[in-house]
């Protein structure tokens, strides 16, 4: 996914991409049917996938190496939706009967995963 924002070549184009994607995390995940829905949930399955499977590695690089400031600005803001579009889910039902459910447990433990990497990158010398 950071590969095809990044190297796309019709800049024009990256703007729509990106919102569409966002449209897709934010609108098929609910507080209201996170728990309730049948299959796995996008937003969890997604950080593991693109972030926490290599550590944040091809995230950081692009956002560190990558030289086009658009495609950087883009998935900064794709990671930013998802990052609290999870933590608003979070929020509302770790507040209520579902705090103890496994499926919002997973969500706490992966938020908490890519936080802990995101702020400890800001912590080296490099950054």
């Amino acid at each position: 996914m950071f590969d095809f924002l990044s190297r796309y070549n019709d800049k024009s184009s990256i703007a729509p991409i990106c919102e569409a994607m966002c449209n897709v995390v934010v609108f098929s995940e609910s507080w209201i049917s996170f728990c309730t829905q049948r299959g796995s949930n996008l937003i969890v399955n997604f950080i593991k996938k693109h972030y926490l499977q290599d550590n944040c590695k091809a995230f950081f690089e692009l956002m560190f190496i990558c030289g086009d400031q658009l495609a950087r600005q883009y998935i900064a803001k794709f990671t930013a939706k998802i990052i609290n579009r999870g933590f608003q889910i979070w929020g509302v039902l770790s507040q209520g009967e579902f705090k103890d459910h496994e499926r919002v447990t997973d969500l706490y433990t992966v938020l908490d995963q890519l936080m802990s990497l995101l702020l400890y990158k800001l912590h080296e010398r490099e950054c």
